[in-house]
């Protein structure tokens, strides 16, 4: 069977505008590197009761836009997530063609300047460096597959390979493996121009090897971008050369799917869990059930605004746990819910056995799912 992998192409397209120089005012800015008159900067977020002195683990995500453009705004919701479980979680600025003139071997090495920026600050950031992973969408979990699966250069004196991959529909075949893919000598030519370098040299898929780290990625097989084939032939070489590696198919998704689109954040939330599944199997977070509690004890039958501002602290603590928003952002979304969901017990003061349901909570485009029995 022929794979055409003709679309690799000079820009992959982006889901939605995005701000650059990003707004990302709830993270923490941490320069890693200037180059010229050019500032890099790591958004970071800490999990609450975030210390110095702790050893958590860690992720870097590197943004799509075919090396060309983009914004770390992308993965604030993955950081966000990450951080409610326990991560240091960042989302990387690096140069891009649109923007300064580079090839996809410059963004490599900046996000390698990256990684090796976090584990020199380990200690400041409160992180285990043989517990930081790197992750990216599209441009951006080539730049991170490519951290994984290919070796640094001889001169660094500390290492810019990860520990885990978090790939969602990564480019990670860039050159011919074998005589089953076409590439067409046009196509071959443009690759060499964006990478600056032969393509095979940044094509992870051609560098994989038995030191690479554990690897999950995420793929829509109808991805018209960058084709579900080459998602598969990837996880095969990972496999084959003895690296755990699980790939995650999304039936009928095309490119980008994993990105919340007009506030349906659904799949992005199944991307997650499935993302908290692959940290448990890690052993780098705990696998704590949801929290669930009977409504019986939250409401006061005497008392219907009590029985209201129960519920109400109830949910928002449950979301802000899970999603990192304040108090404010919260709180209105599930005050207007809950009255809207369940009017008759808070109304009348008297709870009632038909209660008994799942309250969904939809607040700045997170949903919280919580069983509530009687």
């Amino acid at each position: 069977m022929k794979i055409f992998l003709a679309v690799f192409a000079l820009t992959f397209p982006l889901i939605a505008q995005r701000n650059y120089p990003p707004d990302i005012p709830t993270a923490q800015k941490n320069l890693y590197k200037t180059i010229g008159d050019k500032k890099l900067h790591l958004y970071t977020f800490k999990p609450k009761g975030w210390k110095a002195e702790d050893k958590r683990p860690a992720v870097i995500f590197f943004f799509g836009g075919g090396w060309n453009s983009g914004s770390p705004e992308q993965f604030v919701p993955q950081c966000k997530h990450l951080a409610s479980k326990g991560l240091v979680a960042m989302t990387a600025d690096y140069r891009v063609k649109s923007r300064h003139g580079t090839t996809a071997k410059d963004c490599v090495a900046d996000a390698r300047d990256a990684m090796i920026w976090v584990r020199k600050n380990a200690t400041k950031l409160g992180i285990a460096p043989d517990r930081l992973a790197a992750g990216g969408g599209s441009a951006g979990g080539h730049i991170a597959a490519c951290l994984g699966c290919i070796a640094p250069p001889k001169k660094e004196t500390l290492s810019s390979r990860p520990n885990a991959l978090f790939l969602f529909n990564p480019a990670c075949v860039l050159a011919p493996l074998d005589e089953k893919q076409v590439f067409s000598k046009e196509r071959i030519k443009q690759l060499k121009v964006r990478m600056g370098t032969n393509p095979k040299n940044l094509s992870p898929a051609h560098h994989t090897s038995e030191d690479d780290p554990p690897t999950i990625v995420f793929h829509g097989t109808a991805d018209p971008t960058v084709p579900y084939a080459t998602a598969v032939i990837f996880t095969q070489r990972l496999k084959a050369a003895g690296v755990r590696c699980e790939l995650m198919s999304y039936e009928g998704a095309k490119h980008g799917f994993f990105n919340a689109r007009g506030g349906n954040d659904s799949v992005m939330r199944k991307t997650l869990k499935q993302l908290d599944a692959f940290l448990i199997s890690l052993k780098w977070i705990e696998d704590t059930p949801t929290q669930k509690a009977g409504i019986k004890n939250l409401i006061s039958p005497a008392n219907p605004d009590l029985a209201l501002e129960s519920y109400v602290r109830f949910y928002s603590c449950s979301i802000r746990n899970r999603t990192n928003q304040s108090e404010f952002e919260v709180e209105g979304g599930v005050r207007r819910i809950i009255t809207d969901s369940v009017p008759s017990p808070l109304s009348t003061g008297a709870p009632s056995t038909c209660i008994a349901k799942e309250v969904a909570a939809e607040v700045q485009g997170f949903r919280l799912l919580d069983a509530c029995t009687v």
